[in-house]
């Protein structure tokens, strides 16, 4: 593939898995649901990850998507100058860190909502963009997705006391849109927990200090359908991770794209393929990333 051009320079991209990953599955997300496909086309959305799902979905991989994947990847990785204005991008990243971070700021999941019931109250309404939601599996399979996802996204309530004397009711609700993105971990028992050298007492690792593992599973053990809030959810695929994994988040191997098409059977997306190829349901796969949508 020729470099592409930014600001007279030479592109040249390398280690791009993790956001071809991301990209395909959405795009195949988009092609079969009508719902997603309306929220990714519609006019009030803007951004280059849309523009370049739409440009996918609408006319293939032309050199307009290889324009805007350059400008996206080039303004989110450090970059080196060489020699005859070639300009070397480096994309290795752990796709659940980095690529939900950058790259989907636009596409929100949902909004969290923020207020206090009492009209006087100073205190000031937040409106908190949600991008994904996180789940830690300790096991082989994703028997208690659904009930975390409920425990998780259930409105909470108390008192606004304290606030300027304010009597309210502050609540905090989730208001969901288009799709679902849930990033799997599987954080292991003895890996979670410090033992404290002057008390003895356990205490709770900080995410970042913990060892993240992949949940690795069969395709046919995902939840194909979730509610949330009476609203129905079809998986539409997962961005697994091949290789080893020896610490937090980091690891040698390749990303590649699994989706769930709406015949019922699953492909898999990797870009050292030319095309996609079917697999059985059966097969086995370190998960990290989950994509639903919103079926009516």
């Amino acid at each position: 593939m020729k470099c592409r051009i930014i600001n007279n320079n030479k592109i040249e991209l390398l280690n791009t898995c993790a956001f071809d990953t991301l990209v395909q599955l959405f795009a195949c997300a988009t092609t079969d649901s009508i719902q997603f496909g309306n929220y990714i086309f519609d006019d009030n959305k803007s951004g280059l990850f849309y523009e370049l799902l739409r440009c996918i979905t609408k006319n293939g991989v032309t050199n307009k998507v290889y324009d805007l994947r350059t400008n996206i990847l080039y303004h989110i990785f450090p970059h080196d100058e060489l020699l005859r204005s070639i300009v070397r991008v480096g994309c290795h990243c752990d796709i659940r860190e980095i690529m939900i971070n950058k790259v989907l700021n636009d596409v929100i999941m949902a909004d969290e909502i923020h207020r206090c019931s009492n009209d006087q109250c100073q205190r000031i309404m937040k409106k908190v963009p949600v991008k994904c939601i996180p789940y830690s599996s300790r096991s082989e399979d994703f028997g208690d997705l659904q009930v975390h996802i409920d425990d998780l996204i259930k409105p909470s309530s108390t008192l606004c006391a304290g606030f300027n004397n304010c009597e309210g009711i502050w609540t905090i609700e989730t208001v969901l849109k288009s799709h679902v993105l849930i990033e799997v971990s599987n954080i292991p028992e003895d890996k979670l927990f410090y033992k404290d050298a002057k008390i003895g007492e356990e205490n709770l690792l900080d995410v970042s200090e913990a060892v993240f593992g992949d949940v690795v599973c069969s395709l046919e053990s995902i939840p194909i359908k979730i509610t949330i809030m009476n609203e129905h959810f079809i998986l539409r695929g997962a961005a697994v991770f091949i290789g080893n994994r020896s610490a937090a988040r980091t690891g040698i191997g390749h990303y590649v794209a699994v989706a769930l098409r709406n015949d019922g059977h699953w492909e898999d997306y990797d870009d050292f393929k030319h095309k996609p190829v079917s697999i059985p349901k059966s097969t086995e796969c370190g998960v990290q990333i989950l994509l639903y949508t919103r079926e009516t």
